[in-house]
C-alpha cells in the first residue's frame, strides 16, 4: 500500500517535521485519509491477486479466504514497519508501536477479504472494470470503517460501526446487481439467445469460449484451459437449440457435415435415455425441449463413454456460469 509509505517520505527532517506538526492539527481525518488512500491503491492490486490465486494456484472456498485474509494482515504489519510511519500512529490515534502494526494487519486483512471470498473471487476474470467500480467503493468504505473503530470515542466508533453494517448489508445487493449487469452484457455480446439456451458441461481439463448464437442455436466452444493459446490441439462444440419436432439424428448427422465438411459422416444410432450418438466424436441429448449436441474435434475410438458422461453434465447455465463463458 504506497499511500502508507508517503509518510515518511517528505524531504529532508524538516520537511517530516513540518508534515507531522500539520497532521496533528486534524489527526482522526488524516488517520481515515491514510487508510482511505490504501483502499484505493490496495482494491485493484488484490482482484488481481484474486484471479492469480484461482486461475494459476485452483485455490477456492475457504483455503482461498484464508489466503487472501493472511496476505492482507502481512501487507499491513509490513507497512507499518517503518518507525515513522508507526511513530505516526502513536501520535495519531494513541497506539503503540506494535499495538499500530497489529492494527494496521487487522484493518487490510479485513478491507481486502471481500476479494477473496468464494462467491466474489471469480468476478475480477468475468467482468470489466466499469462494473467492479461498485464493489471496489464498498471496500473503501470498509478500510475507512474498520480503521474508524480504532478512534477514541463512543460517537466515532457507532459511526464507523454504522459504516460497516452498511457494507455489509449493501455487498450482496450491489453484487447481485453487478452480475445481473454481466450477464445481460454477455447475453447481448452473444447475439441474443434465449437464456434457457445458454447451456454448459462439465469437461474436466477444458475451458468454455463463447461462441455465438445465429439461425436459432447457441454454440459454446470447449478449449484446452491454458493460460496461452494452443495452436491446433483439441477442442469441443456445445450446441443447443429447440428441439421441436426434428429427429435428433438428423439435427446431429446435419451438424457433424457442417462441422468437417467433406468427412464421411458414421450412422446415427440410439444409446437410450434420449440420448443418440453418431461415431465416437458427437453425441445429442433431448432435455426439457432443448436439443443439446456435443461435438469434439479430435477423438480417438472409443471415446464414446466418456463424451456420454460429459454431455450427461449439461444444464443451463446459472449467473457465474454465464460470466465463466470467455469471449
Amino acid at each position: 500500500m504506497p499511500v502508507l509509505s508517503t509518510v515518511g517520505a517528505a524531504p529532508g527532517a524538516g520537511g517530516r517535521r513540518r508534515f507531522r506538526e500539520r497532521a496533528l492539527e486534524r489527526p482522526y481525518a488524516l488517520w481515515l485519509l491514510l487508510w482511505l488512500g490504501a483502499g484505493l491503491t490496495a482494491g485493484p492490486l488484490y482482484a488481481l491477486a484474486a484471479w492469480c490465486a484461482v486461475t494459476m494456484a485452483g485455490l477456492s472456498g475457504l483455503a482461498l479466504t484464508a489466503v487472501g485474509a493472511a496476505a492482507g494482515f502481512g501487507g499491513g504489519v509490513l507497512c507499518f514497519v517503518p518507525d515513522d510511519i508507526a511513530g505516526l500512529a502513536v501520535r495519531l490515534v494513541g497506539l503503540s508501536r506494535a499495538r499500530g502494526r497489529l492494527a494496521a494487519g487487522v484493518v487490510t486483512g479485513t478491507g481486502v477479504l471481500p476479494w477473496f471470498l468464494p462467491t466474489a473471487a471469480r468476478m475480477p476474470e468475468s467482468v470489466g472494470f466499469p462494473l467492479l467500480c461498485p464493489e471496489w467503493l464498498l471496500t473503501l468504505v470498509l478500510f475507512v470503517a474498520v480503521a474508524g473503530l480504532l478512534l477514541p470515542g463512543r460517537a466515532r466508533r457507532i459511526a464507523a460501526g454504522g459504516a460497516l453494517l452498511l457494507v455489509v448489508l449493501s455487498w450482496m445487493p450491489v453484487r447481485q446487481w453487478v452480475i445481473a449487469s454481466a450477464d445481460t452484457a454477455a447475453l447481448t455480446g452473444f447475439g441474443g439467445p434465449p437464456r434457457d439456451l445458454v447451456r454448459v458441461v462439465d469437461w474436466p481439463g477444458m475451458h468454455p469460449y463463447g461462441d455465438g448464437y445465429a439461425h436459432g442455436t447457441m454454440s459454446v466452444e470447449y478449449d484446452p484451459y491454458t493460460l496461452l493459446p494452443v495452436p491446433g490441439g483439441d477442442y469441443g462444440t456445445l450446441l443447443a437449440r429447440r428441439a421441436g419436432t426434428q429427429d435428433p439424428c438428423s439435427a446431429l448427422l446435419a451438424t457433424v457435415a457442417s462441422l468437417d465438411p467433406g468427412s464421411p459422416v458414421p450412422a446415427c444410432r440410439s444409446l437410450g435415455a434420449g440420448l443418440w450418438s453418431t461415431g465416437d466424436c458427437a453425441l445429442a441429448l433431448r432435455s426439457g425441449g432443448v436439443l443439446v449436441q456435443l461435438v469434439e474435434s479430435d477423438c480417438v475410438p472409443g471415446e464414446e463413454a466418456r463424451l456420454e458422461s460429459v454431455i450427461r453434465t449439461q444444464r443451463p447455465a446459472g449467473d457465474l456460469d454465464l460470466l465463466g463463458i470467455g469471449r
